[in-house]
């Protein structure tokens, strides 16, 4: 059977499976496979093995990245065939972590200043899988940023 998510954050996730039928030996051991591309590209791909339970936890993964998983069960016989990949999104058999809040910004740059204004600069930062919506700017008149 293929596994289910029991846990979804920004920078993990969690799965658990049923274990399948042994076909007359006992399962010792599972494989899990995970990859940011559908077809399991190894350059993309990455096998756990050895996992001894039904669940397997991904952790320091990327806010709003999808990935793609499956998962097989080994005796003392060989390796079954990998799971069906479950199509958490239709169609498409992956499962996407949560969104988190973008990185902090590098500080603003003057590019322009005048008696009444000043026109200030900055890159971008990683969005952490949700589209930035608002920049806010802070001044204040002392560099400990007091009454900003």
């Amino acid at each position: 059977p293929p596994p289910r998510v029991v846990g979804n954050t920004a920078f993990g996730l969690e799965f658990e499976w049923d274990e399948p039928a042994n076909n007359g030996e006992p399962v010792t051991n599972y494989t899990f496979q995970w990859s940011t591309r559908p077809g399991f590209d190894p350059s993309y791909s990455l096998e756990i093995p050895g996992i001894k339970e039904a669940k397997y936890a991904m952790e320091s993964l990327k806010p709003g990245v999808a990935y793609f998983y499956r998962v097989a069960a080994w005796n003392i016989v060989g390796r079954g065939k990998y799971s069906a990949i479950i199509p958490q999104v239709p169609g498409q058999g992956r499962i996407q972590t949560r969104p988190h809040v973008p990185n902090k910004c590098l500080p603003p740059y003057r590019t322009a200043a005048g008696p009444t204004s000043c026109t200030l600069q900055w890159q971008s930062t990683v969005d952490n899988g949700s589209p930035i919506v608002q920049y806010v700017i802070r001044y204040a008149t002392n560099r400990e940023m007091e009454g900003a």
